[in-house]
């Protein structure tokens, strides 16, 4: 039983697709991302309606909390049955720690860097509403001098 090979042209493949994309009158810079529909739920719209800093700082604390995991967890069940996940735990542990200890280290760095974007935001936040506050006093510096001028 000897199959024999399809051979496949790829440039008669090429030419036809080529020649659909011309039939459709395709160009190269026609689809932009933003033309692109996509569903948007209430949870999901436009990232300037739902986030909140605020909830982004006690997100990066859950995280912290949680960012090591353990290889194990405790055995239940008959004698039984926990000598034989005994055994199995020490069949596989060769396998499963090297895995758990990589997640750890992945874990950490996300945690880590979620963190330092969590303060460098709030301290960006705080820069910019310190700005604003002085905006606000100089323009109602300005707005008393000319109700001053203006006689009121």
């Amino acid at each position: 039983m000897a199959e024999q090979m399809e051979i496949i042209d790829i440039e008669e493949i090429m030419r036809e697709i080529r020649a659909q994309i011309a039939e459709r009158g395709y160009t190269k810079n026609e689809l932009r991302f933003a033309d692109v529909a996509v569903a948007v739920t209430e949870e999901a719209g436009d990232i300037d309606e739902y986030f909140e800093l605020q909830n982004f700082g006690l997100t990066v604390d859950k995280m912290n909390g949680r960012r090591t995991i353990q290889c194990w967890r405790m055995l239940s069940g008959s004698k039984l049955a926990v000598l034989i996940k005994k055994v199995i735990r020490k069949l596989i542990k060769f396998y499963v720690e090297p895995i758990v200890k990589e997640q750890n280290q992945f874990n950490f760095y996300t945690t880590s860097a979620m963190a330092q974007l969590y303060a460098k935001m709030e301290e960006e936040q705080a820069i910019k509403l310190d700005e604003m506050q002085k905006r606000i006093d100089l323009l109602e510096k300005k707005c008393k001098a000319l109700e001053e001028k203006c006689g009121e």
